[in-house]
């Protein structure tokens, strides 16, 4: 089973125009199709794999003056098949 919760990867979505080509890391996996109704999985052992209709939120990871990476407070989400390998 591939690592989940914590993986680093590109956005190639339109949807969030302003960080589509950033990498992103996966905070959470959002599952069932009623928005209202979703269950939030946080770690890969109750995930398993990525299904089509999940919704993956992600936060964007900011480069600061130092060089270093950190993960953004604010996240966005989007479909498995809009994040690509980083």
């Amino acid at each position: 089973m591939d690592q989940i919760i914590g993986a680093i990867r590109r956005y190639t979505g339109s949807h969030h125009a302003g960080i589509t080509g950033h990498r992103v890391v996966i905070v959470a996996v959002h599952r069932g199709a009623d928005p209202d109704e979703r269950t939030i999985l946080q770690d890969d052992a109750s995930i398993g794999s990525l299904r089509a209709d999940d919704v993956v939120e992600f936060a964007p990871l900011i480069r600061g003056a130092d060089g270093r990476e950190r993960r953004s407070f604010v996240t966005s989400d989007g479909s498995p098949d809009e994040l690509a390998s980083a």
